[in-house]
């Protein structure tokens, strides 16, 4: 007998041609489901696949009869009520790779379009101002730039490689990287934030929100950075907004910056 498998929000053709080719699967796609009708329907349901629409809640655990495991086709699991879903006997699984790459050249593509002025000198050129634009929009090279690193996890790891490519100098802080893994991935090692960010041209953020990394890029520390490059061309802001990305889960930077903070 097939095991009865809820697939409650979109997920890419591979995923749906994998449920579907599976001999032992039965696959319902059903997306855009109210709370109140997807609690009328989990009954019937084995597994559960969601992304970031669909709230697992208490409610619908309990109206689970039948679950044994619910597949988040993502890194987080926040709509995911995982106490309740322990309670129930449920078994909660994610895919923590699956985006990896893609996030990867998001951020990097962002550094280069911030480096290199591509928003504003698109706007210049729209506004008729392209001879004034031109100049003033001419942006830096990467090339020889040192970037200071925050979390090396598997994004912040992929970012560094293309980095590399680009012939930058890479440092790296991230209280989990040993002195052997950072010799392997060629960075760098910086014993603090403070470390990292001395001397660094560009910032890349990639850590979770906690207790330990909540403020830990404020704007005391993007003064750390005036013998690098964009230090000079952009004090009094240091870093500012074309100094620092940042690709992190919920992470509210300081106030002050100048950065925008990319979901990871």
């Amino acid at each position: 007998m097939a095991h009865r498998v809820l697939v409650s929000d979109p997920i890419s053709e591979i995923g749906v041609a994998l449920l579907n080719d599976h001999p032992d699967i039965e696959a319902d796609f059903n997306t855009g489901l109210t709370p109140e009708e997807l609690i009328a329907i989990i009954g019937d349901y084995e597994g559960l696949v969601v992304r970031s629409q669909t709230k697992v809640t208490p409610e619908v655990l309990a109206a689970a009869k039948s679950l044994k495991v619910i597949g988040r086709a993502g890194v987080g699991v926040d709509n995911i009520d995982k106490e309740a879903a322990n309670q129930h006997g449920v078994i909660v699984m994610n895919t923590p790779t699956g985006n990896t790459i893609s996030t990867a050249e998001h951020a990097f593509t962002l550094m280069l379009s911030a480096a290199r002025n591509i928003a504003p000198g698109h706007a210049s050129v729209l506004a008729g101002e392209f001879a004034a634009g031109r100049k003033a929009n001419q942006g830096i090279e990467l090339n020889g730039k040192r970037l200071a690193v925050i979390g090396m996890g598997r994004i912040g790891t992929e970012f560094v490689k293309r980095a590399q490519a680009f012939n930058m100098t890479v440092v790296a802080f991230d209280p989990y990287l040993t002195q052997s893994r950072a010799d392997e991935l060629k960075v760098e090692l910086a014993d603090t934030p403070d470390a990292a960010l001395t001397g660094a041209d560009v910032v890349t953020l990639h850590v979770p929100l906690t207790d330990d990394t909540k403020g830990i890029i404020n704007a005391e520390r993007t003064g750390l950075d005036e013998q690098g490059s964009l230090g000079r061309q952009l004090r009094p802001r240091r870093l500012g907004r074309r100094g620092c990305f940042e690709s992190c889960h919920r992470l509210r930077p300081h106030r002050r910056m100048r950065s925008r903070c990319l979901r990871e």
